[in-house]
């Protein structure tokens, strides 16, 4: 297994650091040195190394009320990024309207290209949005049903999609289909076959949930846009758990619609999300 070097290992754990800006250089050359000693260490070696964490966890403010074991609702923000919120929010508050009518719409066409550039996209396939609720349910909103067509789902995939395809439901006249997946699958042929079966000459759409918040479950995005696009069907994939989680570029999967959050895995501010379409 090849070794990580300091700065690859770094970009690794932020996903992009320097793409996204909320990391000042200082800060990130400064991690860098602390971890110089460790630079001979493969991942699994670093990973049991309590020494090896004591630089990264001294980046982050931590309650000593609780120990938090769960990231994928929120991740922790970095000390250098609280401090660039804090700092962001004095300007709006200084400037108030005249930043909100003269600069804040820059400021998000700014922070486009490198979105699209971590994404591996172009600018024009890119939405920046609050969260993935909002660019799913945009998306599955925007969906020209007619009474009758169907949208296969899964009982795991997230509560607000569910809720936007049944409020389509109500309103259109969309049926929806629920398939069962395993805990356990075989293989991702097994997956895929699974929702193959689910289609119909009705189907229209597929919602697909790249990383399972429930179970920790990745399915085979790719292998399931590839089989449904030859039945004619498009699909929109929930990677707001994947997202600079997995190592993988939004165009890899071949699906239609994709959206995301960026306050899990890049630790950016609460309110920051992406729509690919």
């Amino acid at each position: 297994m090849r070794t990580h070097n300091r700065r690859r290992f770094l970009q690794t754990m932020t996903a992009g650091i320097g793409t996204v800006p909320f990391f000042h250089q200082e800060w990130f050359d400064h991690l860098a040195n602390a971890l110089m000693p460790f630079k001979h260490l493969i991942p699994e070696e670093a990973a049991r190394d309590e020494e090896f964490w004591l630089p990264i966890q001294q980046a982050f403010h931590q309650s000593p009320l609780f120990i938090n074991l769960e990231n994928g609702y929120m991740s922790p923000q970095p000390v250098e990024v609280m401090q660039a919120q804090f700092a962001n929010i004095q300007m709006i508050n200084e400037r108030t309207s005249f930043y909100m009518r003269r600069r804040a719409w820059d400021e998000v066409r700014g922070v486009t290209p490198q979105l699209a550039e971590l994404a591996g996209c172009s600018v024009e396939e890119l939405i920046v949005t609050r969260n993935t609720t909002e660019a799913l349910d945009t998306v599955i909103a925007g969906i020209d049903f007619e009474p009758g067509d169907e949208a296969i789902m899964c009982d795991l995939d997230y509560s607000s999609m569910l809720q936007a395809f049944e409020q389509q439901s109500h309103r259109l006249g969309l049926v929806r289909t629920f398939i069962d997946l395993p805990l356990h699958p075989e293989s991702d042929e097994q997956i895929v076959n699974i929702y193959r079966e689910a289609i119909t000459p009705k189907t229209k759409i597929i919602l697909v949930t790249h990383l399972n918040n429930i179970t920790g479950q990745v399915l085979p995005v790719r292998a399931i846009c590839d089989m449904a696009h030859e039945y004619g069907v498009e699909v929109i994939c929930d990677g707001a758990h994947s997202f600079a989680h997995i190592d993988f570029k939004i165009p890899d999967l071949n699906c239609d619609y994709f959206g995301a959050s960026l306050h899990k895995w890049l630790c950016c501010p609460m309110g920051a999300g992406i729509l690919y379409v």
